[in-house]
Parts: structure tokens; sequence; C-alpha cells
């Protein structure tokens, strides 16, 4: 049995679900809710983070080290690279702890600024409670948030500025070269479409992109880079 205890709007769980979902597995989603997750997650893996992927009595945390263990489980349907190993790496490392953090830290800048935007998306499929609990919570639970993802004014306009940066750089790549390495969809794809997937959100339903209505300065920077963007549609509407 496979479970999988998540953020529905997370990019990183949308990782994972990409890949099951690819691989055709049967899975569960354990939704939580951001804030209350805590407890729970402590109690399966060393770290607060999610996603959590439970298979039987193992566990793993961290999207990229899930995807690993998938595929080294579940090697049917395989989305091993076709390419460098470590060039691979680094791409994938690049993709993690550069574009995902910078997209989310900008992001999440503007979107806490207004809980009426931000509940909905964090109630998504979750716990009935969840309305209830971010009316008493949702202050200093974006205070939190701040103070340990260092997100401010001046941290965003840093990542803008980053987050800009890579999607120019993929979508030079994307001009030239179907897929990121290799002749042939691997998870190097999924991992840069589902982290970039909220700039992607006009024809799809996962993640941030599901957000109905967005702050001006990110309604922006998403029309802004529409073009630049149309390589993630295209993997979403052909893979996922």
């Amino acid at each position: 049995m496979i479970t999988l205890y998540q953020f529905p709007i997370s990019h990183y769980c949308e990782k994972v679900r990409w890949v099951l979902d690819y691989k055709q597995l049967d899975y569960e989603v354990v939704n939580l809710l951001v804030g209350q997750h805590r407890e729970i997650i402590l109690k399966l893996a060393p770290k607060s983070a999610v996603p959590v992927l439970v298979h039987d009595a193992t566990v793993v945390q961290n999207s990229s080290d899930i995807i690993s263990y998938l595929e080294a489980t579940f090697p049917g349907k395989s989305l091993a690279v076709d390419g460098n190993a470590q060039e691979s790496v680094e791409w994938e490392r690049y993709i993690d702890d550069e574009l995902g953090v910078e997209l989310r830290c900008f992001w999440y800048h503007h979107l806490l600024q207004d809980a009426n935007a931000v509940v909905p998306l964090f109630t998504v499929d979750g716990p009935e409670e969840g309305a209830s609990f971010y009316k008493v919570a949702f202050e200093q639970l974006q205070q939190r948030m701040r103070e340990f993802m260092t997100i401010n004014a001046e941290t965003a306009v840093g990542a803008e500025l980053k987050l800009q940066a890579g999607i120019d750089r993929l979508q030079d790549l994307h001009q030239s070269h179907a897929f990121m390495m290799g002749s042939r969809f691997s998870r190097l794809d999924i991992a840069a479409a589902a982290i970039l997937s909220p700039m992607a959100r006009m024809e799809m339903q996962y993640g941030l992109s599901a957000a109905p209505d967005l702050p001006g300065p990110l309604q922006a920077f998403v029309e802004s880079n529409r073009n630049k963007t149309q390589w993630i549609r295209d993997l979403y509407n052909k893979y996922r």
C-alpha cells in the first residue's frame, strides 16, 4: 500500500503525484493543513516537510528521494534520464533547491498578504476544520512561514529576478530540445514542469495553478512569461 502525505497546492508534492500517476500506481493521499501538518509528519519522518511517501514499512521524505525510490521499486514506465548522470543530478538540484525555492518565496510573499486569497488554497481537499482553523491561526501561521522560509519584500525581489532567469534558461533549452536531457521524457521533465507549474496555470488544475485569482504582481508576472512557459503546458498536455 502506498500513501502520500501532502499539501495539494505544493509543487513538490505535484512532482510525486505526477510520477505515481505516470507509473499507474495505486495510492492514497492524506491531505494536510499547513501548520497542523507538523505533528503528523514528525511521527513519520525526521523533518516536518512534505511530501512523505509511505510504502508498506518504508518511509521516504523529499520529492527527489521519493522519485528515486519509486524508480527503483517500480521500474515499469521508467523515468530514467537519458544522459550524463552527474549532469542530471545537478539539473534536479537546481530545479528543486533554486527554482522551487525562489518561486515559493516570490509567490507566497504576495499570496500571504491576503488571507482571502490563500486560505482557500490551503484548505483544498483538506480536513473539514480547515476554514475555522485558519480563521484563528492564519496571522500567526503566515508570520511563521515568512520567518521559516525567509519571505519578505527584499527576498521576494531577489526571488523574482532569479525565477525569471531560470524561466529564461529553461525556455532557451526547450527552443532546441523537446526534453530536458536526452531523447525521451524523464524525471527531469516532470521536475521542471511540476516545480514551475504555477506559471502555467491557464489550462491546469494542479496545485497553485488552480488558484482562481492571483494578486496583481503575480498575475502580471505569469502573463509576461506566458510564451516562455508554453513548454510546461505542452508537457502536461502530453504526459500528465
